[in-house]
């Protein structure tokens, strides 16, 4: 196991001049017309050696993520494993009929936004090359999409998956070769077990409760609840990714997750160990 850690910071020249001097690599970019270089991104573990000269370097208001890379024998020790998409270059089209949007505050913005459950539409087939998973910035790393090599591979195992079409945003036919893949097994809210890590948070308005986590957080889950589980499952969706959009987890049994690595279809996910209680 090891923690990585992605900076995104204001661009500085001495910082920049440190990343060169430590061969760290890193990107620049700007949102300004003019200037090109006014933001540096880049990662860094915190084993390096080079770490604590990096970290003396970061201010206030810098973009800093802490990210658990978890060594295979880590994910093979575990019962249970959340899953997550790490490549969300999909661009879905029409965006207002994606979510629901409800509880208008004062100014701009809503209280609350969950998705729709309509169809998804974009504008052109998806080219998947060797990945078989991807996932749209607009629904976030959680919401996964799929090619028909995925679709045919977790149908022969029966995973409890609806695989649905995705349509052409101008004619309404349905893409070949995407869908979106829709875990119907979903958790009773009773099965999470809430560990102290989480912020609960009630809306002073509906009084709806959603709970704020970490970047580290670690999910715990009755094992009681996972005994019917068919190797794939959701939990609700209880978890704050903003102030108004709630996420769930996705779990994936240790089988299902070696089916998915036999078969080739690892790249663009992500898994961490479930806690069991």
């Amino acid at each position: 196991m090891k923690i990585k850690h992605h900076f995104c910071c204001a661009f500085r020249d001495e910082l920049k001049e440190t990343l060169d001097q430590l061969s760290i690599p890193y990107e620049s970019f700007s949102m300004h017309p003019v200037r090109e270089d006014s933001y540096l991104v880049f990662d860094i573990f915190e084993e390096e050696k080079d770490f604590c000269s990096v970290i003396q370097m970061i201010k206030d208001g810098d973009t800093h993520i802490q990210q658990v890379i978890y060594a295979e024998a880590d994910l093979l020790a575990a019962e249970w494993l959340t899953l997550r998409c790490t490549n969300t270059s999909l661009e879905l089209a029409r965006e207002e009929t994606i979510f629901n949007c409800f509880e208008p505050m004062e100014g701009n913005g809503y209280r609350h936004r969950e998705i729709a459950g309509n169809p998804f539409y974009m504008n052109k087939p998806v080219r998947w090359e060797k990945k078989h998973f991807a996932a749209s910035y607009d629904l976030g790393v959680e919401h996964l999409f799929c090619d028909g090599y995925a679709q045919g591979m977790l149908e022969l195992k029966e995973a409890p998956v609806r695989f649905e079409a995705v349509l052409h945003a101008k004619t309404g036919i349905g893409l070949e070769n995407v869908y979106y893949f829709n875990i119907t097994h979903c958790l009773p809210l009773e099965a999470i077990a809430l560990c102290g890590e989480e912020k609960k948070v009630i809306c002073p308005n509906c009084g709806r409760i959603r709970y704020e986590i970490r970047d580290n957080y670690h999910l715990h889950i009755k094992k009681e609840s996972l005994k019917n589980c068919q190797g794939l499952c959701k939990t609700p969706s209880i978890f704050a990714l903003g102030p108004y959009y709630l996420v769930p987890f996705n779990l994936v049994s240790r089988e299902l997750y070696l089916f998915l690595r036999d078969h080739g279809m690892l790249k663009n996910l992500t898994f961490e160990p479930v806690t069991l209680v």
